[in-house]
Formats: C-alpha cells, structure tokens, sequence
C-alpha cells in the first residue's frame, strides 16, 4: 500500500514537472529552427546574453538607430540564451502586426512584468478579454466624453502656473530654477485623479496628506524602471517560481495592495452614491451621473439595461484603476517634459508658439474651447513634433502565436544573399517595434530627422502617411485593435498644459542639452548626465514673459 502511495505521488510530481519542463525545453530548443536566423544583424556577443549589453550600454533606441543605418529596416538583435528577435521598421510590416492583435500578443516577460505593475487591466488581457474590456471603455474616451473634461484640464494647469508665479516672486532673481518633470508628474496625477475617478489626490498641494503621499511613493516604485532580472525570467517563464518571494515581488505587492485599496473604496464610494440616490427598483444607464471613466465603468456595471457584453465585474473593473493611472499621467508628463526642453533649446520655437497662444487668450480668454486648441496650426504642429521626435514609449514588442509571413515595403536580403519580401516567422518568434526610432528616421522625415521643427507638418514627406498610426502619422500612439484608447485624453490635456504654460511663461536651459538624455523607465524619461543618482529630473529656468 505504501509503495503504492510512493508510486502514486511520484508521478503526480513528474507530471507536475513535465509542464514547466517542456516550456524551459521550447525556450530554450526553438529559437534554434526559428527562421529569423536567416535575417541579417549584429553578431551576439554571447550565448547567455546576445546583444543586451550593447542595448543596455547605449539604451534600446540608441542601438536600433545605429543598427538602422548598417542593416536597414529589417534585422535581427539577440536576447538571452540565443534568442534572436526581428526590429521591423517597416511601415506595412507594422501595419500587419498591429492590425493582426490576435495573432501577435504581447511576450510573457512583458506581460508578466506589466500585469505585476497594473494587474489584468486593459494594458496587459489579450485577445477575447481585450475586446470585451476595450468594448466597456472606448465610450469613456470618445470625443464628446473626452472634450468635457477640458475644465479639469485647465483648472490643474493653472493651479500649476499660480504655484510657478508664485515661486517667481519669492524668488529675488530674474530666472527660478525649477524641476519640470516633477512638477508635471504632480499635476497629471490630479488630472487622472478627478478626469479618471472624480477624486482629488490634491498632489499639486502641501505635501503632508499621508494618504496622498502614500499614494504617490506606490506609483514611484511601481513606475521605477526596474529592469528585471533572471529570477523575473524564471517567473514568466515557469509558473512555479512566482511563489519564491524577491525584494523586487516584495515592494510591488506593497504597493499595488495600496493602489487596489484605493481603488476599492473609489468604486464602493461611486456605488453608493448611484445606489443612495436611485428610488425604482432598477438601476439604469442615467441612474450613474458623471463624466469621470470610472462612472462609466459603474454604469457598466449595475445598470440592467445594459447587455453583459457592456460590462465588467468587479474584479475587471478595479483592474483598470492601476492601468490608467500609471498609463494616464506617466506618458502625458514625459511627453510635456520633453516639448518644454525643446522649447528651451529654440527661443524662435517658442516665442512663435507664445504669440499665437497670447492671440488665443486675446479672443478666448485663459480658458478657451476644445474647438478654440484644435484651431491653433502651430500648437498642433508643435505637439505633433513633439510626439514624433519624443514619444513617451520607445518601443513595444509582440510575439506570433502562429506561423506568418510579415509582408514588407521593402525588399530585404538574407544572410544568404537571397532578397525578400516578406519576413517568415514561426510561433513564439518576438517581433520589436522601433516607435521612437520611426520618428527619428532620416529614411521618412529627411536629413533634418533629429532636428525639432514644427514647421516640417505643413507639409509631412510622402512617407509619413504610410505609418500605421491611429493619429498625426507617428506610432506614438500605436494603432490597430491596441491603439491607445486615451490618445484624445492624452492630446488635449498636452495642450492646455503646453497653452497655459507657454503663455506665462519662458522656459530656459539650466544644464547644458547635450547632458540631457533619455531613459525608458515604463515611458522614456530624462535623466541628467553626471546627476544619474538623482532619478529622473529635468531642471529648468523659468521668468514671467512679462518680466522678460
């Protein structure tokens, strides 16, 4: 009986052991008989590591443009254990794999990476999931719904500009040096706070709610850029390694159990006051009164004259609470940062983009309409240019769930000599999507690729229009089934910033550009050279026009 027992248990554990197993065994087998090891590209500098040092040395984008330039828009790079992994920076071979989201799914370190950080919200589901979850939330983010939320963009902007005047005159200098990054993060955190959940964080003011502070340092570890480590691989690889805790599991556990009890009680708060107020039996869509995304999420939820496909449960919809947070105000913060440095490195940018803002706030008022913004040709022009050349995601990876041939542009050739059309690929092949570097491309914008200037949108090259973006001909915001559902949000809410901002105030240098560069730490941020253990910051000189 005993040895049976034996017997019995240790197939359960072979069994136990044969999945993850044969999961190491296909990841580590099939890279070999992947046909991207006919596709030229820089050799490996190991088997264990391949090209990743180089990446991390000079940063992913960095690298892409450099083997850009030597290979062309079709290559491979290496990732661990002889991996190897297509940048396609091709238009219509982008266009294929965005189009194609079933088809093309996001890979597991980064899913598992991501889903730690912002749990099965619409950033990290695929397929089936994803649709239903996009279905709920793509009315919260229509125009209509997204235009009705431009007075709490501009009621954060100039909280923003009165704490900045203010830091002016108690400054007893021309120029007040301030941290741009820090003050913008801040100011996008409320904007979610009450766009995304009718609730204030009140992060713009004195910094001695523990609630709030206790809020923010979450966000900041979850948002830190760590850049995972083997036992991080293991995890998202086989299962069974998730339950061996790490320091870095630790510290975001802590905080993403803030942020779902938060996000909790804003859903238990939200209900009762739908269920408070309702007087029928039955609740219905205009029972659940307001404009934040989270009221529609509610409605989703309790109205009865709505179709399951129009729901989420509860767990789907505290789910979303980690997503648009880190999502909602890290890349609108990065993508302001960076237009306010480049303002700061041409005076002539910025005192052309001033005077037709001032003629705005002339006919308008401080406050001026959605119609009023979209109207401006050089603001536009201005935030197209910033999302062309700084977009805040660098790049965005995909991996086939199925054999495909990726229709090219352009022809390509092998490392045997034989041009192509198409790139082959087999299941579990990665696909790295350069979106910073399809802006920074001479081959689409010209020899002036690096150089800002705004002016290029009144007439964008031929090439342009062919990326496969859901907005301005850049893949700043994706596009596809995946496309960013907030770009409206993310559009508007850059130009009240950019118009209250800009009209107040001249924005200079205070360190020397070429110290300035970027790291992608979840969105790209920048760092000081020579101040790297100062985080991510950007200090800048700041004078009242008036006073200029």
């Amino acid at each position: 009986m005993a040895s049976t027992t034996t017997a019995v248990a240790g197939f359960a554990a072979l069994v136990l052991l044969l999945k993850p197993l044969r999961a190491l065994y296909h990841f580590l087998a099939d890279p070999f008989f992947s046909p991207l090891r006919n596709v030229p590209g820089p050799r490996p500098q190991s088997w264990l590591w391949g090209t990743m040092k180089i990446t991390r040395k000079l940063t992913p984008a960095v690298a892409q443009r450099q083997w850009m330039q030597e290979y062309g828009p079709i290559f491979i790079t290496w990732s661990v254990f002889g991996t190897p992994r297509l940048v396609l920076a091709d238009a219509r071979g982008i266009g294929h794999v965005i189009s194609n989201s079933m088809d093309y799914h996001k890979p597991p370190l980064g899913k598992y990476v991501a889903s730690q950080v912002v749990g099965d919200g619409i950033l990290t589901v695929e397929g089936m999931e994803h649709k239903h979850q996009r279905r709920v939330l793509n009315p919260a983010f229509g125009i209509a719904q997204v235009r009705a939320l431009l007075p709490i963009f501009f009621e954060k902007s100039l909280q923003l500009r009165d704490i900045w005047k203010t830091r002016v005159s108690e400054n007893n200098s021309p120029r007040t040096l301030v941290d741009v990054l820090e003050y913008l993060q801040l100011t996008t955190l409320d904007i979610i706070g009450l766009a995304g959940f009718g609730f204030s964080f009140d992060a713009l003011g004195p910094p001695d709610d523990s609630q709030t502070k206790e809020f923010t340092d979450a966000l900041r570890i979850l948002t830190d850029g760590e850049l995972p480590g083997i036992m991080t691989f293991l995890q998202a690889l086989i299962p069974a390694f998730r339950y061996i805790p790490t320091p870095r599991t630790r510290r975001i556990a802590k905080a993403r159990a803030v942020l779902n009890r938060v996000g909790g009680k804003l859903i238990d708060e939200r209900k009762r006051l739908v269920l408070g107020d309702v007087v029928h039996e039955k609740v219905t869509r205009d029972d659940v009164q307001g404009k934040d995304v989270l009221s529609i999420l509610v409605r989703a939820n309790l109205a009865t004259d709505l179709p399951d496909a129009n729901r989420l449960s509860d767990a789907d919809m505290l789910a979303q609470i980690p997503t648009l947070l880190v999502a909602g105000h890290e890349t609108t913060s990065s993508a302001v940062t960076w237009g306010l440095h480049s303002l700061s490195n041409d005076q002539r940018v910025q005192d052309k983009l001033r005077a037709e803002l001032r003629e705005c706030i002339d006919a308008h008022g401080p406050t001026p309409s959605a119609d009023a913004l979209n109207a401006l040709p050089y603001l536009e022009m201005f935030v197209r240019e910033v999302m062309r050349l700084h977009s805040p995601v660098s790049q965005t990876q995909r991996v086939a769930t199925k054999d495909d041939v990726i229709p090219t542009d352009q022809e390509w050739t092998d490392v045997h000599g034989i041009t192509r059309t198409g790139v082959p690929v087999k299941a579990g092949d990665s696909v790295m999507l350069p979106i910073e570097n399809m802006g920074r491309w001479a081959a689409i914008w010209g020899e002036d690729v690096e150089s800002f200037r705004p002016e290029r949108w009144e007439n964008p090259p031929d090439a342009a229009h062919a990326l496969p973006g859901v907005w301005g001909n850049t893949l700043a915001f994706l596009g596809g089934p995946r496309a960013c559902i907030g770009f409206r949000f993310s559009l508007l809410e850059m130009k009240a910033l950019f118009f209250t901002l800009v009209s107040t105030f001249r924005f200079m240098n205070a360190v020397e550009p070429e110290k300035v560069f970027r790291r992608s730490m979840v969105v790209t941020r920048p760092f000081v050279r020579g101040e790297e253990a100062k985080g991510a910051h950007l200090p800048m000189y700041i004078s009242l026009v008036e006073e200029d």
